[in-house]
């Protein structure tokens, strides 16, 4: 999805054989050629030519998850074993805290609410970037970088050595702008939402009780 966001330059090339053989593979024969011959960027994509990004302007927002990314803090997710990935989470959860803490300062808002925020949040980001962090995941095997040989081993080598570092992070944001737009957007939907429920609540405090 991506690849619409790409405003490419020059002619299509000769393609990356390692890049061509593995979408190929991972796609099957059929959906590989629907593609290849129907998005011209997507052959732009597999002979690695020169793009321009096309997305609005995110650097707020890498910013802030990169001053958190790798804080070994209490975290507001308490089933974090039920999540794929979530030291990928880490940053951007915690910067959305932030960013409702902010916008709520006048606020007494219980450490309840903040997990059931932070819950949430990492679910709809999980939804997001489980498919791109499962893609880059193989992408890192393909090149002998995870060492481990069972499959449980190399994910969790994954986790907890390569996706909760800051250039990691910051690097897919760069390689993939939809997706870091799409986590930006879920942030400021979550913390507009969570904010809104506060103010009925308080509005309507006294007839609740």
């Amino acid at each position: 999805m991506y690849l619409y966001e790409r405003k490419y330059k020059g002619q299509i090339r000769n393609n990356n054989t390692q890049k061509y053989n593995y979408w190929e593979k991972l796609l099957g024969r059929n959906v590989f050629e629907i593609f290849l011959n129907n998005y011209r960027n997507f052959r732009f994509y597999l002979c690695d030519s020169f793009y321009e990004g096309k997305e609005k302007n995110l650097d707020g927002f890498i910013e802030g998850v990169m001053n958190y990314q790798e804080e070994y803090v209490d975290s507001f997710v308490k089933n974090e074993n039920s999540l794929y990935f979530a030291e990928f989470y880490n940053g951007v959860i915690r910067f959305g805290v932030y960013l409702f803490q902010l916008k709520n300062y006048d606020k007494n808002i219980s450490k309840e609410i903040m997990i059931d925020f932070g819950e949430q949040m990492a679910v709809s980001l999980q939804d997001i970037c489980i498919r791109t962090l499962i893609v880059e995941m193989h992408d890192f095997d393909e090149r002998g970088q995870l060492k481990e040989n069972e499959s449980k081993e190399k994910y969790e080598c994954f986790c907890k050595e390569i996706i909760i570092k800051k250039d990691f992070v910051k690097r897919v944001f760069e390689k993939y702008p939809v997706l870091c737009r799409c986590m930006a957007e879920t942030v400021e939907n979550m913390v507009n939402f969570y904010t809104d429920i506060l103010k009925w609540f308080q509005k309507d405090k006294k007839a609740i009780q």
